[in-house]
């Protein structure tokens, strides 16, 4: 058995989206540049490319270190980025702002489908036709897992899942990350580690 701890940026939510605007009818849609990126069927897009082709973060008025977009994507500001583990290359990927070198975004190296079959996760809805994603994709309220995760070493992964924005990230770290994570000067505030065992 193996604990693991749920990695989530309690209560730094900021009400910027990453991948969308506001448009003139005050609907949150996506941005101009990703329009080709969506999938006919369900209308969603495919966020890793888009986090490839470009992103924009637009104005922003907080000092904060780390917090999460509307749209479930985790921004780091570049001094937090300079330290571990949120240094490692071989454990995260990064995504610059075209439009400010004070943030970035980063996600697992590690991204992780439950299967439907799994047992621990709930797919609502029917997949789409075209593009197979699910409206949503739901963790169930277990604090034991039977599900795949990286087996050795340091480790920082996530599950792809799924809500109403889209892609929607669930963090999880190996006990070595979390001693980084708290040994951070100045402390990190508002993160919520809750702790999981999975069954190897």
């Amino acid at each position: 058995m193996t604990k693991l701890w749920n990695f989530t940026r309690y209560d730094s939510y900021i009400t910027i989206s990453v991948l969308r605007n506001w448009n003139s009818k005050g609907q949150l849609v996506y941005k101009d540049e990703y329009a080709g990126l969506e999938c006919p069927g369900c209308k969603r897009i495919d966020e890793m490319a888009a986090l490839s082709k470009g992103i924009r973060l637009g104005k922003i008025r907080s000092k904060k270190l780390i917090f999460d977009s509307t749209d479930s994507f985790t921004v780091i500001s570049s001094s937090l980025l300079k330290v571990p583990p949120f240094n490692s290359s071989t454990l995260f990927n990064v995504y610059n702002f075209t439009d400010t070198v004070d943030y970035s975004i980063i996600i697992p190296k590690i991204l992780i489908k439950p299967a439907l079959k799994s047992g621990f996760v709930r797919h609502l809805g029917r997949s789409c036709r075209i593009c197979k994603r699910y409206k949503e994709i739901l963790i169930g309220g277990h604090k034991r897992f039977r599900m795949p995760f990286p087996k050795s070493g340091p480790m920082a992964f996530a599950y792809a899942l799924e809500n109403n924005q889209g892609l929607n990230l669930f963090w999880y770290i190996s006990e070595e990350i979390l001693r980084e994570i708290r040994s951070i000067k100045p402390k990190l505030n508002r993160l919520c580690l809750i702790p999981f065992e999975f069954l190897d």
